[in-house]
């Protein structure tokens, strides 16, 4: 499982130049401070809204990713391809972007943990279009920012290990990245990362 550190201040990126394998972690424990006590529940704001079912075919959805000028890693081309559904109904979602202590833990907490806690303060895991839509929607990107999609993670073969993997956006030196790391239940995540969930719409709270 990765253990998220940082470095200078800023998240570390374990995934490298390319999508990557983790490293080995830790989990804490509730002694260790990684169960968070926050009251109250906070409001979240919504910091983007995006538009779904707009592309009929996942290779169309990479053309206009291509044609805007971002880049897509293989691993990320590989699972939207397997996982794209034709035909679907257009609609939009709004997205909450928080870090980790900003749901309220002091400490790591690992995957399972942060889907938990956003489900208690009225949050929701992200629908996996949510990434290439992000990604299109994102031009202007802050550099060395990664930004994790909360989904339900998707078993890829691509490797020919049993991989679980979610979308993320990142601009990486002077590319902004579509890309997809392998992220398992017990990973551990440091407090600075960034993750996107969707914020439903009986959550209150101004657009930022």
């Amino acid at each position: 499982m990765i253990n998220h550190s940082t470095l200078h201040g800023k998240p570390y990126n374990p995934h490298g130049a390319g999508d990557g394998k983790p490293k080995q972690g830790r989990r804490l424990t509730m002694s260790q401070g990684t169960v968070p006590v926050m009251f109250p529940i906070p409001n979240f704001a919504i910091w983007k809204t995006v538009t779904l079912g707009g592309y009929k075919k996942y290779w169309d959805f990479e053309e206009a990713l291509e044609r805007a000028g971002f880049r897509i890693s293989e691993l990320a081309g590989f699972l939207l391809a397997r996982t794209w559904l034709a035909n679907k109904i257009s609609r939009t979602v709004d997205l909450v972007k928080v870090t980790v202590g900003e749901l309220g833990f002091s400490n790591e907490a690992t995957t399972t943990e942060i889907y938990a806690r956003a489900r208690e303060l009225g949050l929701s895991l992200c629908p996996a279009e949510v990434g290439p839509a992000l990604r299109l929607a994102y031009s202007h990107q802050p550099a060395d920012e990664w930004i994790y999609i909360a989904m339900e993670p998707i078993v890829d073969f691509y490797s020919g290990d049993i991989d679980s993997d979610v979308f993320c956006v990142a601009h990486v030196g002077r590319g902004q990245w579509l890309r997809a790391p392998n992220v398992r239940a017990a990973d551990c995540w440091d407090t600075g990362y960034v993750w996107v969930f969707v914020r439903s719409p009986a959550s209150s709270g101004a657009s930022r």
